[in-house]
């Protein structure tokens, strides 16, 4: 009998020892995650560290704050301040929530970075947005941000170059019809005129489904004459694969994102200075995330319209992320 049991308690211990650790899906899609972001260029991939350290700190904190911490160090090696200003400040307000300290450290040790060289408008607009967030808990720091922020912007007033000015002139369009409208359009010499007129004529009410489909097709063909610097062309096929896609045209719309696709490779795989800096209002990150979300809302898998570009597929995985951390609770 004694021997009995002795043998069922070893066998019941080799099952045990044998019993499948389960699996952490949301543990697995994180990794995943992490990974991409690390092989992405600086400017896609400290944005992708940084929406997953959003979605991850209040559920893993230590999760978000190594992720932070990997953003912060990258930015720090980015030499232009209007990128670093938009990369930087939301990393920060995350830090700040996890670790106010550590957060007011980094802000101490960028601000004697931007002292030791010669400023930029948009390094004085960057510590001005640090005041407010430091004033009660380190108001010395927050002091000494506005103060530079204050003598930065002295030196550098408001202008009206650049992003300020329209993305492109058209001609004059008042009392033609749509006809006349899409004849003028296509006689653009200058082709992200062309394009954004030929769109406005997809998108009129009166515009029949097929011709805007035609039209679509028409305006994808001129993108490629567009400016991949600045991520005009990237943000033009985008919206043409959308239409194209909602209008039914879906092997135009294949095409499409296969041409989108090859803008991704071009800009963000490091063959141009879009690696470390970017002009406009928005990331090449959100411009990204923009068209994940599109995807997702039409329940559109980007492997069916021929889209492999890994960082599309990651902020396809930071939508399924938030799902999956609430299955687990």
């Amino acid at each position: 009998m004694l021997r009995t049991a002795v043998l069922f308690l070893a066998f019941s211990g080799v099952c045990l020892a044998q019993a499948p650790v389960p699996v952490d899906p949301a543990a697995k899609l994180i990794e995943e995650i992490e990974t991409i972001a690390s092989a992405e260029p600086p400017l896609l991939g400290i944005d992708t560290q940084t929406e997953a350290a959003k979605i991850l700190l209040t559920a893993r904190p230590a999760t978000a704050r190594r992720l932070l911490d990997s953003a912060l160090s990258r930015t720090r090696t980015l030499l232009d301040p209007l990128t670093v200003r938009n990369l930087m400040f939301p990393a920060v307000d995350l830090l700040y929530k996890l670790d106010p300290d550590e957060a007011a450290q980094t802000v101490s040790t960028h601000l004697l970075t931007i002292q030791a060289r010669k400023p930029s408008r948009d390094d004085g607009l960057l510590l001005s947005s640090f005041e407010p967030l430091f004033r009660h808990t380190h108001p010395s720091l927050a002091a000494a941000c506005e103060a530079e922020s204050e003598r930065i912007l002295k030196l550098h007033p408001p202008t009206h170059d650049g992003i300020d000015k329209p993305s492109a002139k058209w001609p004059k369009t008042d009392g033609l019809n749509t006809d006349e409208f899409i004849d003028l359009a296509r006689q653009q010499k200058d082709p992200l005129v062309r394009v954004e007129m030929l769109i406005s004529a997809i998108d009129d009410k009166d515009t029949p489904p097929r011709r805007g489909a035609a039209l679509a097709s028409e305006a994808l063909a001129s993108t490629d004459k567009l400016p991949i610097s600045d991520g005009s062309r990237i943000v033009y096929q985008s919206m043409l694969t959308r239409r194209l896609h909602q209008a039914g045209d879906l092997p135009t719309a294949a095409n499409a994102a296969q041409m989108l696709e090859q803008s991704f490779i071009k800009m963000y795989d490091c063959e141009t200075a879009a690696c470390t800096s970017f002009k406009g209002d928005d990331s090449p990150g959100e411009l990204v995330r923009f068209f994940a979300q599109y995807l997702n809302e039409n329940h559109i898998a980007p492997a069916d319209i021929g889209l492999t570009h890994r960082s599309l597929s990651v902020r396809m995985m930071l939508i399924e992320l938030p799902k999956i951390l609430e299955t687990r609770k």
